[in-house]
């Protein structure tokens, strides 16, 4: 054991490494000065956040804009108090969806035909109806409700087969006679999901083709360059593309990432998309695609390319999926497909096939294809060949109850409903289209069908040859904003004025939609509401 040394020792005779401390310390070269480090510059999206943060903070300070939402406080404070509550214990209610940000949602206390009636005792003329799935015949027909109250307490709800099945079946093909035979799901996203799974079951291929924009769903195949709250607007603009392939963007965090062999996203309305689906044929398993997109609700330009779509696909061997979930039932009584005699392998509904809000969606098309998910009979035969679609709710009781009363409804209504519904809808779009904004903006409702539209703030003189297009000439903010208002006068519009109508509002109550409208874009014009993000 070596002896210690001595305070002495230490400072005679320095050990090495504190001689090259020393040495750096009083050398006779001074070290060089450090370089002063550079702060990092924001990131696009960064900048971008700020820009429109920075729009809504002066947005949400002007006087008007406060006077508004005390209102909307003192309008609504048990509705406040009951969904402050809520969200500490429940996130799914469709007032916390992400990327929407419903402001101060609503909780209701019933309904019925076009009218809300909130815990607070407001009265509101209902214009969303339930993402439109209260559309047909407004809240709680009677007949409808009459229907399920005759199976309550004597079906058996699920798991079993039932007689109303067979019969709803058959009433389906009354309505859609070039659907062979039916698979039923819970939502429309599970119907797009099961479609997808079908087409790759049956083709044996893996790759799924959407186009940019296109609204499908929410599972992770869909949860690609999809909805403009999610894609598309000032926080996540849209990827540079060259040609009609567009790169792949998902704004579901914790998704599943997929690969160029998993999707390939085109541009709707493009030709030579479809060259590129002739040139791929061998490696798709299907095109999914809404009839009229949500994001181009143009039927004068979708409905020629989706059907030069559907002739690329049948003669290349390559299985087509309409999505009619948003168009069912809406564009006639066999919707786009059925009206404007479209080929299509498989198609999706959903929104209006319900009834009182209870789940459901189907799948209709080739028998062939929806075989992969029947059983065979014999379970050792149906390895490796079948995809199991079932849950334990599928085919619920309830559910095809309703919407066999409701479709039923539909059908004694005959083409007087649609006539009717074309009327209103024509009356909106003129009435709406008189609103005076300024020279550079225009409210509008575009829309396809007897009674769909986005109303929205739209940029005067914007090409309108793509999804791209349409949403770039929205003005996103401008719409939220006029939202409040009108839930101010009385209308209600959900996050942002959808505006569905049917038999469940009267012309008078469209007229007084139509008034309210114009007092509220009245208000943001006297008090110079900017449109522009980056003023």
């Amino acid at each position: 054991m070596k002896p210690e040394r001595t305070r002495t020792q230490v400072l005679k005779n320095p050990s090495r490494s504190t001689q090259k401390v020393s040495a750096r310390v009083v050398g006779r070269k001074a070290p060089a000065p450090r370089k002063p480090v550079k702060s990092k510059a924001p990131s696009a999206g960064e900048r971008r956040s700020a820009v429109v943060g920075a729009y809504f903070k002066s947005l949400f300070s002007q006087p008007w804009m406060q006077d508004l939402t005390a209102d909307l406080m003192r309008r609504q404070p048990k509705s406040n108090a009951r969904m402050e509550e809520l969200r500490k214990h429940s996130v799914t209610n469709a007032g916390f969806w992400p990327f929407f940000s419903i402001f101060m949602p609503l909780c209701i206390e019933r309904a019925e035909g076009g009218r809300l009636y909130d815990i607070d005792g407001n009265e509101y003329l209902d214009c969303f109806l339930g993402f439109g799935a209260q559309s047909l015949h407004g809240h709680n027909p009677e007949p409808v409700v009459q229907a399920v109250k005759g199976l309550l307490g004597k079906s058996v709800g699920n798991a079993y087969a039932s007689s109303i099945e067979l019969e709803y079946v058959k009433l389906l093909k009354e309505f859609m006679p070039h659907r062979e035979r039916f698979a039923f799901q819970n939502s429309g996203s599970d119907a797009t999901s099961a479609a997808i799974r079908l087409a790759r079951a049956h083709s044996g291929r893996r790759l799924v083709v959407r186009f940019e924009g296109s609204i499908n769903g929410q599972h992770d195949v869909v949860a690609y360059n999809s909805h403009a709250a999610f894609y598309g607007h000032p926080l996540m603009p849209y990827p540079t593309a060259k040609g009609p392939m567009v790169p792949l963007r998902c704004f579901n965090r914790g998704a599943q990432v997929l690969g160029k062999e998993d999707l390939l996203i085109l541009t709707f309305n493009d030709p030579a998309s479809l060259d590129i689906i002739k040139k791929r044929k061998n490696e798709i398993a299907c095109v999914l695609t809404e009839p009229i997109p949500t994001a181009f609700p143009f039927p004068d330009k979708a409905i020629p390319f989706v059907r030069e779509l559907g002739e690329v696909c049948r003669k290349s061997g390559v299985l087509l999926v309409l999505d009619e979930v948003h168009s069912g039932f809406r564009y006639g009584p066999g919707g786009v497909t059925g009206t404007e005699n479209l080929h299509a392998d498989l198609v999706t509904y959903g929104k209006v096939i319900t009834a009182l809000g209870l789940p459901l969606s189907a799948i209709g098309g080739r028998s062939d294809i929806l075989e992969r998910a029947a059983s065979s009979g014999q379970a050792i035969h149906d390895y490796g060949q079948k995809t199991f679609l079932a849950t334990t709710h599928i085919n619920n009781h309830l559910a095809l109850a309703a919407s066999h009363a409701s479709l039923s409804l539909l059908k004694q209504k005959g083409e007087g409903f649609y006539t009717r519904t074309r009327q209103k809808a024509q009356f909106l779009r003129g009435a709406i289209s008189q609103v005076k904004v300024n020279d550079e903006v225009s409210l509008q409702l575009p829309g396809w069908g007897e009674f769909f539209g986005y109303m929205s703030f739209m940029r005067n003189g914007a090409p309108m040859n793509s999804t791209r297009d349409f949403i770039k000439a929205t003005y996103p903010a401008a719409n939220v904003v006029l939202a409040l208002l009108l839930r101010r006068k009385g209308l209600y519009y959900h996050g942002v004025p959808y505006f569905y109508t049917g038999d469940g509002h009267t012309m008078g109550d469209l007229g007084f939609a139509v008034e309210k409208i114009h007092e509220a874009v009245g208000e943001m014009t006297q008090n110079g509401f900017s449109f522009d993000i980056s003023e």
